[in-house]
């Protein structure tokens, strides 16, 4: 765990290997009928939200603080938490959503499917707050179930999906998505590892409207290259191609 650790959020079903901790407020959020066992020392997530936030301290920030650790996928070694600033982490989102022409170019009229770990730079920069900066509405699904995932797009109206390979695959793969309306995805973005031309081209079978593209990025960095056909005006892209690096990004 890393160092200096006040609070854990997490749900009900995760707390019994926390009881070790000492000195560490865990807030557990409900996740529909279950119930917060104080009896476990959890503070209910709900319980804080009722709270009123003018009594408290407001903190002062620096442009240079930390604002998050994500934690690395450990490509070439274990995996290492990287201290990401204020700064680095608003000029990030801004490359990707701001400006005339943004290269990802969401809305608020779109419905992000999320079932990336959280934790990783993916999820955290390159889709939640891109999507909180944008007004997109996110819907969090906590694993990757293919027929589920399918099932949401179809109820939803799901609009983005940021995909890994394997989940491109499982795709390709599966004749359970002629079952289903999968028309309202209008971007599919791949990332993580690279994404074969072979599948790329064979998945766009499967969402006839989509868009489709691949991403690079580190932890340490962020997103800092996607396909230029996610842009509010886009370009044309090959497929196997991750495209061009972010605006201003040196």
């Amino acid at each position: 765990m890393s160092p200096h650790v006040m609070m854990i959020i997490t749900k009900p079903c995760y707390v019994d290997k926390l009881t070790n901790l000492q000195n560490v407020l865990i807030v557990c959020v409900e996740d529909g009928d279950d119930a917060v066992s104080l009896v476990n020392g959890c503070v209910s997530f709900t319980e804080l939200t009722q709270a009123d936030e003018t009594e408290l301290p407001k903190p002062e920030i620096s442009p240079d603080d930390t604002v998050a650790i994500p934690y690395s996928s450990g490509t070439t070694g274990l995996p290492k938490g990287v201290m990401i600033r204020h700064k680095g982490l608003v000029t990030s989102i801004a490359q990707k959503v701001d400006g005339e022409n943004p290269n990802l170019n969401l809305t608020g009229d779109d419905v992000i499917l999320c079932f990336l770990p959280m934790f990783h730079t993916y999820a955290l920069n390159s889709l939640i707050l891109p999507a909180i900066r944008a007004g997109a509405a996110v819907l969090i699904v906590p694993r990757f179930e293919l027929n589920l995932v399918m099932e949401l797009i179809q109820r939803f109206k799901v609009t983005v999906v940021p995909v890994a390979p394997p989940v491109v695959l499982a795709f390709v793969k599966s004749p359970e998505t002629e079952r289903y309306d999968l028309s309202s995805v209008r971007i599919m973005i791949s990332a993580a590892v690279t994404l074969r031309k072979e599948l790329e081209d064979a998945v766009r079978l499967k969402f006839p409207n989509a868009i489709l593209g691949q991403a690079y990025g580190m932890t340490e960095s962020r997103m800092v290259a996607q396909s230029l056909s996610f842009a509010r005006n886009p370009f044309r892209t090959k497929s196997g191609r991750v495209g061009l690096s972010s605006e201003m990004l040196k």
